[in-house]
C-alpha cells in the first residue's frame, strides 16, 4: 500500500530531504492550516521515529539528522500564518495528504491590546521536550505555532530539565510551561519532569502535551492539564494570555481626558 503522509514525512526527514518535505507541505497549506499540518502530518511522523528509537531501530545519530531536517522545515515554513486557507492544491500527493487531515477549530490570533501585560515577555511561555531530541523538535514546532498567534515563547530540548538547565530556563515572568512528549512509555520520567517544571515555575500554568494519545485518556502526571495536540496547547495559551480587562489609565492620562 502507498505510504501515508506521516510516513512520507518520516522517510524524507530521515533522508535529510527538507526540500521535498517543504515542497509538499506548501501544497498542503493551500488547503489546510499550519497547525493542522503540524498536528496531523509532521508530529505523527516524529512519533513514528520515536517508536523506532524505543525499539532500537533508529540510532541517536539518525534521530539527530531528523531533528536537523525539522529545523530546516521550520525555517522554510516560517512565513506561513496559522489560518484556514482558501486555495486548492493540484498536486496529487498533497491532495492525498489533505484528505488524511481532519478539520480542527482555529485558535484566534491575538492583537497586542488583547495580550495581558505579563504575557508579552519573550519568556512568557517555555516549551520543553520531555526526553529525547525528537521531543525537542516537537517543542520547536509548538513554539513556532504559538508565535503565529502573537504568543512569544522559547523552545528547549530535554537538557533544560537538568539542574543546570532549569536554572537557565525561562524567567520570573514565565506564565506557562509546556512539557512536550511523543511517548508515554516512561510515566515516571514524565512525573519527574512535570515536578521539576512546577518547582521552577510555581506561579505558572503547567501543561503536559502527549501528542497523539487518546483524548481524555492521558494522565496529567501532576500538570495542571494534559492535552493531546498542538492546537489544544495554543488554545489554552490564548485563553490564559488574553487580557481580562484593559489596564487602568495612568493619573496623567486621566487628568488629560
Amino acid at each position: 500500500p502507498p505510504l501515508s503522509a506521516p510516513e512520507l514525512f518520516y522517510q524524507r526527514a530521515l533522508a535529510g530531504d527538507a526540500v521535498e518535505i517543504v515542497t509538499v507541505a506548501e501544497e498542503v497549506l493551500r488547503e489546510r492550516s499550519l497547525s493542522e499540518y503540524y498536528d496531523q502530518i509532521a508530529l505523527p511522523g516524529l512519533r513514528l521515529a520515536t517508536d523506532d528509537v524505543e525499539r532500537g531501530l533508529l540510532s541517536e545519530d539518525r534521530a539527530g539528522r531528523i531533528c536537523a531536517t525539522v529545523e530546516e522545515v521550520l525555517s522554510d515554513l516560517a512565513d506561513h500564518d496559522d489560518r484556514a486557507p482558501t486555495r486548492r492544491t493540484v498536486d496529487p500527493e498533497a491532495a492525498g495528504a489533505v484528505a488524511e487531515i481532519r478539520d480542527r477549530p482555529e485558535a484566534p490570533v491575538l492583537s497586542g491590546e488583547e495580550l495581558a501585560p505579563d504575557w508579552r515577555s519573550d519568556q512568557a511561555i517555555v516549551c520543553v521536550g520531555a526526553e529525547g531530541p525528537l521531543d525537542g523538535a516537537a517543542a520547536s514546532l509548538l513554539s513556532q505555532l504559538l508565535g503565529k498567534h502573537s504568543l512569544p515563547s522559547a523552545a528547549e530540548g530535554p537538557d533544560a530539565l537538568t539542574t543546570r538547565g532549569l536554572y537557565q530556563l525561562g524567567s520570573p515572568t514565565t506564565r506557562l510551561a509546556c512539557l512536550v512528549a511523543l511517548s508515554t512509555t516512561r510515566p515516571t520520567h514524565l512525573r519527574h519532569a512535570v515536578r521539576r517544571l512546577r518547582r521552577r515555575f510555581p506561579q505558572a500554568l503547567v501543561v503536559l502535551l502527549v501528542h497523539g494519545a487518546a483524548a481524555g485518556a492521558v494522565e496529567n502526571h501532576g500538570a495542571d492539564t494534559a492535552v493531546v495536540s498542538l492546537t489544544e496547547v495554543v488554545a489554552h495559551a490564548v485563553d490564559a494570555a488574553r487580557a481580562t480587562a484593559k489596564a487602568p489609565l495612568s493619573p496623567a492620562l486621566v487628568g488629560s481626558a
